[in-house]
């Protein structure tokens, strides 16, 4: 039992051990790097891709999806969408007439006091810079202050509601 040397044995022992450890942990370095690159590619090709669609519409996405607009000097996001063409009754003309499509503005509270939709439309082509809506202290619809291009001429559209 003279011929067994343990600390070699030991030494040996700690030494495959620690070896496997070093392995186990550049391999463990490897994938958590490997996958923060395929993670940063993937941000980079969506963010670039939405730029370029965003640059291809002129702006589109960002001025749909982050319009805002102010109702009473306080700011919140507008509800901008296209309205096809369609048939309505006009209270004015007593008859049933056809619509253009539009660009419309939806904005808070949806319903004035006479249960109207609160909406604002204009132009297929409009393009909004400002909006601005207010109501009196009794949250009724009291006008607008709107601005932006349409068929190529600026346009600044005021309203003050005399109900």
């Amino acid at each position: 039992m003279k011929n067994i040397d343990i600390e070699r044995i030991k030494n040996k022992t700690n030494n495959k051990i620690g070896y496997y450890n070093f392995q186990e942990e550049n391999l463990q370095k490897r994938r958590i790097q490997q996958s923060f690159l395929t993670t940063l590619c993937i941000v980079l090709i969506l963010t670039i891709g939405t730029f370029t669609v965003n640059a291809a519409t002129n702006n589109g996405i960002v001025k749909l999806v982050n319009k805002i607009i102010k109702v009473n000097n306080q700011e919140t996001t507008a509800d901008i969408y296209e309205v096809p063409s369609q048939k309505i009754y006009s209270k004015c003309e007593g008859k049933y007439v056809t619509t253009e499509k539009e660009k419309c503005v939806k904005y808070l509270p949806t319903k004035d006091y006479d249960g109207n939709e609160s909406t604002i439309c204009y132009p297929i082509d409009t393009e909004f810079e400002d909006i601005e809506i207010f109501y009196d202290e009794n949250n009724h619809f009291a006008g607008f202050h709107i601005t932006g291009v349409t068929n190529g001429k600026h346009f600044d559209d005021y309203l003050k509601d005399s109900n």
